[in-house]
């Protein structure tokens, strides 16, 4: 009887363990009929390079699993804090430490497998060397040495902002010994006619700290304020409205220029030796402001500009000790429709350095203004 009951048992045992499903068995056995695997394609959403000092940034995660498996998730880092430490969404708000900083997520399975993902932010201002991630300033900031934005890269300076700049140098990135801020790749400086922004020396002297050294990508200057420097902009390119320029001995330094025209319009440059040099270069200057320097404009061999012409008046404003416009072209120079500080003729001539000075092009002043624009 045993015997014939048997054979019936053990097959409805074979029976039973076929409809079995081994896919909860342990991930760990080795003798799991079913591998297990962790969750792949980790990602971390809404992620940026650079956030300022407790700056707060909303962060989603995500991931996949082989065997559908509910994912539950966990967020750490070495630096800042999160509004939940667990869940998809969270909160980071970054600490008041500067530094490049992990912020790392974890994804679990229902086994116990995981997988991180892990992210590097910058937290805080460059305050000296190389920026390593594009950066947003805001508020006030002191730089302590060159500051260089490598190409690729954008240095961004929001509106109502204000940078000094020491008078000694602790980077030494550039070739002077004064700091200078060195853009090989982009330079916005984003102010605005209320709130613009300011770049000045830790001290109200000509000459604390080198200024601006631009041959990069993009320049954007717009309602920005630079003094206290040797020369506030010596740059390749120039597209400028509404810039202030004062306590300097060079105020802009046009050299080698990558673009047809540069143009310079609605600024002000004072207080300066120089107020703008031009070399290699073409520049269009209209309704700016040049006062309290020994020199306004010097166009030296194998440049030009245009300031004031028959299709486009100057509506500038000449007030120089020494030459108003300096031609060391063989151009001839337009400078029509400017106010030179003077209703004679002979003596605005007598403040341009022109042909009857050198062998030089002739500076055209005809028809100038009878009061300040």
């Amino acid at each position: 009887m045993l015997k014939s009951v048997f054979p019936i048992l053990t097959a409805l045992l074979l029976l039973t363990f076929a409809g079995c499903s081994f896919d909860r068995d342990n991930p760990l056995d080795p003798y799991s009929e079913i591998a297990q695997n962790a969750p792949y394609d980790v990602m971390i959403t809404n992620m940026p390079e650079y956030l300022d000092y407790s700056d707060t940034v909303a962060l989603t995660a995500s991931a996949k699993d082989y065997e559908q498996d509910a994912i539950t998730y966990q967020w750490s880092s070495n630096g800042g804090s999160f509004s939940v430490s667990a869940g998809t969404d969270t909160v980071f708000t970054a600490g008041n430490t500067y530094g490049v900083f992990r912020i790392t997520c974890r994804a679990t399975d229902e086994a116990g497998l995981w997988t991180d993902k892990t992210e590097y932010l910058q937290i805080g201002k460059t305050f000296q060397g190389v920026l390593v991630k594009s950066e947003i300033w805001t508020g006030p900031h002191t730089v302590t040495g060159d500051i260089l934005v490598p190409r690729g890269k954008t240095l961004t300076i929001m509106p109502g902002s204000t940078v000094t700049f020491a008078d000694t140098d602790s980077a030494d990135l550039g070739g002077s010994s004064l700091i200078e801020l060195i853009c090989s790749g982009s330079l916005i400086l984003a102010g605005t006619s209320s709130q613009p922004v300011i770049l000045k020396g830790a001290n109200d002297e000509t000459g604390v700290w080198e200024g601006i050294v631009f041959s990069g990508e993009t320049l954007d200057l717009s309602y920005t304020e630079i003094k206290n420097t040797k020369t506030a902009l010596y740059t390749n390119k120039l597209d400028a409205t509404y810039i202030t320029v004062n306590k300097t001995e060079t105020g802009i330094m046009l050299v080698d220029s990558e673009i047809t025209v540069n143009r310079l319009r609605y600024s002000f440059i004072s207080e300066c030796v120089s107020c703008i040099i031009i070399e290699n270069s073409t520049l269009q200057v209209n309704d700016s402001g040049f006062s309290s320097c020994v020199r306004g404009i010097i166009v030296n061999p194998n440049a030009t500009a245009s300031l004031g012409d028959l299709f486009t008046p100057g509506n500038n404003d000449f007030n120089a000790a020494s030459y108003h416009v300096v031609n060391l072209s063989t151009n001839m120079i337009f400078a029509r429709n400017n106010y030179w500080h003077s209703l004679n003729s002979e003596d605005i001539d007598q403040m341009i350095y022109d042909n009857e000075e050198g062998a030089t092009g002739w500076v055209d002043f005809t028809g100038f203004l009878l009061s300040a624009p």
